[in-house]
């Protein structure tokens, strides 16, 4: 269990004020002032997700920054009901991207073979009871 000090408290509560926010600079600027090392949970799509933020790609989410186009275009294609393959599903991201998209009619299909990203990702369907993500 991670001890939490005051200025961990004061940077999460920060991260969480900028995170929807889109910005000329905010990538850099979270960077900068963000975490590091550690693990935090934080909603995504409606989910909640526990990150590693040691890990690049998962400090990206947990700071806002992950794939931001993507995301767009992701979310302007996917329709409820839809099917949906996500192949190399990492921790989840696009998964509950999918999941909030195709909603409780639709289904995601998320196929990762990194044992550890696979944990990750079997526990956010888990704590989250994602009915419709296989």
């Amino acid at each position: 269990m991670e001890v939490r000090s005051n200025s961990n408290v004061v940077v999460d509560s920060l991260v969480r004020v900028f995170r929807p926010l889109r910005f000329r600079g905010k990538r850099r600027l979270m960077e900068m002032f963000g975490p590091k090392t550690g693990e935090r949970v934080v909603k995504v799509f409606g989910y909640r997700i526990r990150l590693d933020i040691a890990d690049y790609g998962q400090r990206l989410i947990y700071l806002g920054n992950y794939e931001r186009e993507e995301t767009f275009w992701v979310k302007q294609w996917l329709r409820p009901g839809m099917t949906v393959v996500d192949v190399g599903a990492h921790v989840g991201y696009y998964t509950m991207l999918a999941a909030s998209c195709v909603g409780p009619t639709g289904k995601v299909f998320a196929v990762e073979p990194s044992p550890y990203n696979f944990g990750r990702l079997r526990d956010v369907v888990a704590d989250n009871a994602i009915p419709n993500v296989i």
